[in-house]
């Protein structure tokens, strides 16, 4: 059994503020290991559970920064390993995992580094990454939604929490860099959000080949047309509508438009500024880039 990662309490002056912008969380944050992982308190009585997590051979893991295509690329990935359209299995907390039969199929916003050993194990992962900017505007309207979050402040306050790592499952940049160094082995796929986007097909090919599994294009054109974003948030099966019944998320649905470059609606001139400068200062050590964003000038999304 891995030794845990230590971790410790935001300091209190932060613990305050966060806690008048996000009404819905009550007991306050933790940071995890060197890199600072950001989670509500509640993590830390799972912690063992999540981090000591038994993978086996036949699970196919989904794993992403949230607001990453996750539910997207789950269905996706469902679908071409089960061969059937019309159905969706729910993903529980580890506790009830450890009981389902194989295969499984596990979603996750857990890096690489809080699931240590299921890259050994030979179960196959697909790792989903996404634009910050379109990630960031995402997951404030999320935040806003959800009440379990609670989120009253404003989307200029949300990106400094989201690029000073104070949004849980950050630091984002952390996420998909131990994803990306990875990219290379055998079990786990590495796609973007917006190459789903911009070839479905092509990205889908190249998921089921990674996945063992062929199919005819009659068959694929079935598919794009039931993952169209369209059809896809108006499937109370994977919009959460159970949420809504609930009364934890607000009207207006889990999956949002699933456009690309929407961050240009939100951002004014200076905080776009900001974020390019941060964008490119934590692209530097690495050579991950995003597809369809021009690298002379960050700002700008290439159609």
């Amino acid at each position: 059994m891995s030794s845990l990662p230590k971790y410790k309490l935001l300091d209190k002056e932060k613990t305050k503020e966060m806690l008048e912008k996000f009404t819905g969380e009550r007991t306050g944050w933790v940071q995890v290991g060197e890199k600072k992982w950001f989670f509500p308190h509640r993590y830390i009585e799972q912690q063992e559970g999540f981090y000591n997590f038994k993978a086996r051979l036949d699970d196919t893991w989904v794993i992403t920064y949230p607001r990453s295509g996750t539910t997207w690329t789950q269905e996706l990935v469902w679908l071409l390993k089960k061969q059937e359209l019309c159905k969706k299995i729910t993903i529980p907390g580890y506790e009830v995992l450890n009981g389902m039969p194989s295969p499984r199929f596990i979603k996750s916003h857990f890096p690489l580094s809080l699931l240590p050993g299921i890259l050994d194990v030979g179960c196959k992962i697909i790792y989903v990454a996404r634009n910050p900017k379109d990630v960031a505007v995402s997951w404030y309207h999320l935040n806003q939604a959800i009440k379990t979050q609670g989120y009253n402040g404003n989307f200029e306050e949300f990106w400094n929490y989201f690029q000073d790592d104070l949004t849980p499952w950050s630091p984002y940049w952390e996420h998909l860099k131990e994803a990306w160094a990875q990219r290379h082995h055998p079990n786990l796929f590495f796609i973007f959000y917006e190459e789903m986007q911009q070839n479905f097909f092509q990205t889908a090919y190249k998921v089921a080949e990674f996945l063992g599994k062929s199919y005819s294009e009659k068959e694929m054109c079935k598919l794009s047309d039931y993952l169209n974003i369209k059809n896809f948030r108006n499937n109370p099966m994977v919009n959460s509508s159970e949420l809504r019944d609930c009364h934890i998320i607000a009207d207006g649905g889990f999956v949002r438009n699933g456009q690309s470059g929407v961050w240009s609606n939100t951002f004014s001139p200076k905080l776009e500024a900001k974020a390019d400068a941060w964008i490119k200062k934590n692209l530097q050590d690495t050579d991950l880039v995003f597809p369809y964003f021009n690298n002379n000038n960050i700002s700008q999304l290439i159609n």
